[in-house]
């Protein structure tokens, strides 16, 4: 199918408002009926841009648009997490397509029939991988994420009983992680009983929102980490899973789907991104991080950077972003994470432990509840320099004046994350968002009030009363596209 083809498709699989069955049966439909009726016909951007990258993958694995509508139109709009998993494998799939050997693309690679099998196989440059994609369901934890302090790793059972008995606490989602390379596991050993697959290297894809600290943690965390001799599951080192490659996109197609926006994250050359590709992994500004897995085969990395983007995992790295740190937990009143805690003395992490847990802080105000925006500090490292520097012969103040020392750190903190400009810039997309709300309801009741005998406002040349105005008869507006 060529562009104009895959729309129409998607249009006949997916229905209207025309039936009152139909009311929300799908998170399309504002895209396909509502925008074109108020914006004289044009099709969303974020579904012209889906249907492109269909377009595309298709002269590389023919028929792949129809299975993919096919299976994205059979979900409904409630388990439209659904719809997200899908995507989350075409923009892994659109990266080999990209950069794989022609006509050596497999889907979902077997060793055996009805066996278990990772979702692709292509060879690049000189090499066969087999990749796994797993795209994290979220909806409902990003609702919860900052209403107390977030575990972001496995704590010790002491500290977190201290922690749950004395004030809120979001748990970790390592277990989610840990069910991904389980499953990855499993399927990439049966995999490789094939012949021809056992030389593969075999890449797990984890496909997360933008805090992305979360599965890294996970993974990496020094004191619990599941590619770490400090794991906290002893029962397999995934030895079949090559490596993990972690992307922050899942909040790109949300902001694509509800608002057609693209986050930019202040890039310096804006323009490349007035024609957004939200189906494009490939943002210089929040990179996707490769974890090689100690006990599975090496990758060298130049396949990593050169065709798969992404960047391999520094730690000792001090300018490294907080949101790309292995965390221990996160503190949202302040917005200030932290690392490190298992490599100081017991006595001084429980004094931490508490302070943060007692603390009167008032909330900072979040600029964006989908952006991860957060300060770290490593208390490993303040308490490394502070014994270096603190005089040998000077023992009775050691812990108060350790203390002060991340006092100081995180003060300096609330300062820079309360800046009048993060702030302001909160308000202004409340505000933006708000008007553009108000002026599109506004119109589009305007525009409904069209006679049904003159031309639809959608531009399809035909009249009203034979067009939208029976595609939309049961819609009512509420809000500007709310997933």
């Amino acid at each position: 199918m060529n562009k104009a083809e895959m729309l129409q498709y998607l249009l006949k699989k997916i229905p209207d408002y025309s039936s009152k069955k139909n009311l929300d049966n799908h998170g399309f439909q504002f895209a396909l009926y509502v925008y074109p009726f108020v914006f004289k016909g044009k099709v969303h951007p974020f579904i012209d841009n889906f249907l492109n990258v269909l377009e595309f993958i298709d002269t590389k694995v023919p028929d792949y648009s129809k299975v993919t509508i096919d299976k994205i139109s059979k979900v409904s709009k409630k388990q439209f997490e659904q719809v997200i998993q899908i995507f989350g494998e075409i923009i892994v799939l659109k990266q080999l397509v990209s950069n794989s050997i022609p006509n050596t693309i497999t889907l979902e690679p077997t060793a055996r029939k009805n066996g278990k099998n990772p979702e692709y196989r292509g060879e690049i440059i000189d090499k066969y991988f087999a990749l796994e994609v797993k795209t994290a369901s979220l909806f409902d934890f990003a609702l919860n994420r900052q209403a107390g302090l977030q575990i972001t790793a496995q704590l010790n059972d002491i500290d977190y009983k201290f922690l749950a008995e004395t004030g809120k606490v979001v748990n970790s989602n390592s277990l989610k992680i840990l069910d991904y390379l389980k499953s990855a596991n499993e399927k990439f050993t049966q995999y490789r009983q094939n012949v021809e697959y056992q030389n593969d290297f075999t890449l797990l894809f984890i496909i997360w929102d933008d805090y992305i600290n979360e599965p890294i943690s996970a993974i990496i965390n020094s004191n619990c980490g599941l590619f770490t001799k400090k794991t906290f599951y002893s029962k397999s080192n995934f030895d079949n899973v090559d490596g993990v490659i972690v992307i922050r996109h899942i909040h790109q197609f949300f902001r694509g789907l509800q608002y057609a926006e693209y986050v930019h994250y202040n890039a310096q050359n804006k323009q490349e991104y007035e024609m957004p590709d939200w189906f494009d992994y490939n943002n210089p500004m929040t990179h996707p991080v490769f974890i090689q897995n100690p006990y599975g085969r090496k990758i060298p990395v130049h396949y990593i950077m050169d065709r798969l983007n992404a960047l391999p995992f520094r730690e000792s790295t001090e300018a490294v972003a907080a949101e790309y740190k292995p965390t221990d937990f996160i503190d949202w009143k302040r917005m200030l994470s932290v690392s490190g805690l298992y490599d100081i003395p017991k006595n001084l992490r429980e004094k931490l432990l508490n302070f943060f847990i007692t603390s009167n802080q008032n909330k900072s105000s979040v600029p964006f509840t989908d952006i991860s925006f957060f300060n770290n500090i490593s208390i490993d490292r303040i308490y490394n320099d502070f014994v270096k520097s603190y005089p040998a012969d000077k023992k009775d103040n050691f812990e108060d004046e350790f203390f002060d020392r991340v006092m100081r750190q995180v003060t300096l903190n609330d300062m820079v994350i309360n800046r009048i400009e993060n702030i302001a810039h909160s308000e202004d997309e409340k505000k933006r968002r708000t008007n553009l709300n108000l002026l599109i309801e506004t119109h589009f009741n305007r525009i409904y009030s069209t006679r049904s005998t003159s031309e639809c406002p959608c531009n399809s040349g035909m009249k009203f009363g034979e067009c939208c105005q029976v595609k939309l008869n049961y819609f009512s507006y509420t809000n500007y596209f709310d997933l």
